[in-house]
């Protein structure tokens, strides 16, 4: 009876064991401190408390939270065929004394239990101390400007110097309240003298910026390591250093500030480029422009937005903005082009206005404008195109005195030219006739007629884009649909399908299938837009003529062909 007795009181002994840990607990590593040290608190929960938020904020009164992370333990122990589950989440945060002193580590709380209190003692070191401690470990930290504007770059800089046997982990990046913190470079090693001895040096640089007016407060760096060889007779001596903080004033944007946004910048820049610059331009060709900004000491989220959107005279077809983001010792720059294809909608004098983009000069503290002046150009009505490079001679009727003095030569060669551009003529019109829309059915019925007519007059690849082209400034899907056959053919005998054009330029690709969806569909409430196929077909067709032009389809790599 004893014996079952003292069995079940064991039992209950080791099941009791295994509950009781559901606790939260707190533990540092030391309670007398210097005023350099960084003080290490582990905060503890186990079992039911294991996914328990805690409040921390109590901290705060008398400790500078430096860092916080955690770490989960989940684990099983059998020991003498007794099962133990072991389950904890510590918090560990590192902590800077505010004050010097005798000071509390609070009790903290997580769902229905609390932690114990924690006594600290933070001595204040001496001079000869803090003398010793330089001699194996200083900062120095510096920013380049101590008054900004709300969203200017300040460049911080953090410099740990060392001598040989210190270990230990270089500080986090500043955890600033409304500033964004960007790293400028990565981090240098290196060594310096300083009054005849060797150092070693750790450097890392960050780029902030505040996002509201005020007082911007870096706290104090810190370091906490150890120093000595360590080993069998000699143990690693605990080391620390902090630094100077650093109080920036941040001012709000200036009121004769006359811009709709905020840039604050070291220079900025901006230039447009076209595809050919010194080229005519004919109505319903596409014809490609690049405008370039380039801005010092801002991030890309500031950048404005630089697309017209509506040019009279032209439709506009802009892809997003491509970003180039540099960071060097200097901070951060952004270059931003823009694609943009334009089609000339109107033949005569097209005006295409003024980009203008304030902005504010940090350097010489006063706005500026950067722009793009306004851009004229003669457009070419469509029509003009096959007759422009015809001689001047035969652009009108001779006179009757010119015929009777003309040798027989002469009046054979007249009449050739005039054979010659009555030819042209009538292959225009007849073109004109193939793009309209209202004279569908009479070319159904004449279509054995004019299948002839193609053959006897053996279009070339330029005819056959030309009607193409016409097809799709017109919308018109089925004639698109057939002279893409055609322009297949001329310009990729060896292609069986559009498909395999498709596979070489993706942005084509994607236009035809559009194209092949209107057509098959039996909802065609909406009229097929071909401004976009117009586009991809003059760059294929471009590259065709140009083998150096890029072939990846995309619009912006069509641009400024080397």
């Amino acid at each position: 009876m004893l014996q079952t007795i003292g069995k079940l009181t064991i039992l209950l002994l080791l099941l009791s064991h295994n509950i009781g840990h559901a606790d939260l607990t707190s533990t540092v590593e030391r309670t007398i401190v210097s005023e350099l040290d960084l003080i290490i608190l582990t905060v503890r929960a186990t079992n039911e408390d294991f996914a328990a938020e805690i409040d921390f904020s109590p901290l705060k009164k008398d400790f500078e939270i430096i860092n916080q992370s955690s770490r989960e333990n989940r684990s099983i122990s059998i020991v003498d065929g007794q099962t133990t589950n072991v389950s904890y989440k510590d918090h560990i945060l590192t902590l800077r004394p505010r004050t010097v002193g005798e000071i509390i580590v609070p009790s903290l709380r997580g769902a229905d239990k609390a932690t114990r209190p924690i006594r600290i003692k933070v001595e204040k070191n001496t001079n000869s101390q803090i003398q010793r401690m330089r001699e194996l470990v200083f900062f120095e930290t510096s920013v380049n400007k101590n008054s900004v504007y709300v969203q200017e770059q300040i460049l911080y800089s953090v410099k740990l110097f060392y001598s040989e046997s210190i270990r230990g982990d270089f500080p986090q990046p500043p955890l600033l309240e409304n500033t964004v913190v960007e790293n400028v470079e990565e981090e240098k090693r290196y060594e310096s003298i300083i009054n005849g001895k060797r150092y070693y040096v750790l450097e890392k640089k960050y780029a902030l910026f505040p996002q509201s007016s005020g007082a911007l407060l870096i706290p104090k760096e810190s370091f906490v390591g150890t120093y000595g060889l360590g080993g069998v007779f000699s143990g690693r001596k605990r080391i620390s250093a902090s630094s100077e903080q650093h109080e920036i004033s941040v001012r709000q944007i200036p009121s004769s500030f006359s811009g709709k946004h905020w840039i604050p910048a070291e220079e900025l820049k901006i230039e447009d480029f076209w595809e050919e610059e010194e080229k005519e331009l004919i109505e319903g060709e596409p014809i490609n422009r690049k405008i370039e900004m380039s801005v010092k000491g801002i991030d890309e989220a500031m950048l404005p937005d630089i697309n017209q959107g509506r040019v009279d005279g032209f439709k506009v077809y802009a892809d997003p903005p491509i970003n180039n983001r540099m960071v060097d010792s200097k901070g951060l720059s952004v270059v931003s082009t823009n694609i943009i294809a334009m089609i000339p909608t109107r033949s005569g004098s097209i005006t295409i206005p003024k980009i203008e983009i304030p902005w504010w000069n940090v350097l010489t503290n006063k706005q500026e404008i950067s722009f793009i002046p306004e851009k004229v150009f003669q457009v070419s009505p469509k029509e003009s195109v096959t007759t422009k490079n015809i001689p001047e001679k035969i652009a009108g009727s001779p006179s009757p005195l010119e015929l009777k003095e003309t040798s027989e030569d002469g009046i054979s060669s007249y009449w050739y030219w005039v054979t010659l551009t009555l030819f042209g003529a009538w292959v225009l019109t007849f073109l004109k006739l193939l793009a309209s829309n209202k004279r569908l059915t009479l070319e159904r019925e004449k279509n054995e007629s004019r299948n002839r007519s193609k053959k006897e007059l053996e279009l070339n690849s330029e005819s056959i884009f030309s009607m193409l082209q016409t097809a799709c400034a017109e919308n018109n899907a089925e004639e698109a649909s057939k002279h893409l056959f055609e322009w297949r053919e001329k310009n990729f005998p060896s292609s069986k399908t559009m498909e395999q054009i498709s596979s070489e330029f993706p942005l084509l690709g994607t236009e035809l299938r559009k194209l092949d969806s209107f057509l098959y569909s039996r909802d065609k409430e909406e009229a097929w837009d071909g401004s976009k196929l117009l586009i991809e077909i003059a760059m294929v067709h471009k590259k065709r003529n140009n083998p150096r032009l890029p072939t990846s389809g995309a619009l912006e790599n069509a641009l400024n062909p080397t």
